[in-house]
């Protein structure tokens, strides 16, 4: 029989970056964030990829298992005296998965960065265009 362990696994980060990450929402209260395990993160991918209510338990599954219980139910009280919306918590799970994956999402931009100039600026003149040069009459 194969016997499957995990106690050498489990000091194997599940992010790149695995560090308690602080938060505050409108001024409330500071909050506390451990990053998950590996386990804990996906189950909260899955959950955001099933969408629907699905989702929503992916949202307060990784707070639960991030944050203390106190903070928790801080939340979940803010929550409920209408201090924030799901919203801001969606932003506020974003912001810590990023923090934790070490690579923050960076917004697109309109248009690509200018090239960068390699070798020496041309010295050759412009040419005049619609005019005729006389050698081409």
């Amino acid at each position: 029989m194969k016997n499957f362990t995990v106690a050498g696994r489990r000091a194997a980060s599940s992010v790149n970056n695995p560090v308690a990450v602080e938060f505050q929402i409108e001024k409330g209260a500071v909050r506390v964030a451990n990053p998950p395990s590996t386990g804990q993160l996906i189950m909260f991918f899955r959950d955001m990829s099933e969408g629907g209510t699905d989702a929503v338990d992916g949202i307060f599954g990784l707070l639960r298992v991030a944050l203390s219980e106190s903070d928790y139910n801080g939340v979940q009280q803010d929550l409920r005296d209408g201090k924030y919306d799901i919203e801001m918590l969606i932003e506020v799970v974003q912001w810590l998965v990023e923090q934790w994956s070490g690579r923050p999402t960076q917004p697109s931009s309109e248009s690509s960065p200018s090239r960068k100039r390699t070798g020496r600026p041309s010295t050759a003149k412009p040419r005049s265009v619609g005019r005729t040069s006389p050698r081409s009459l």
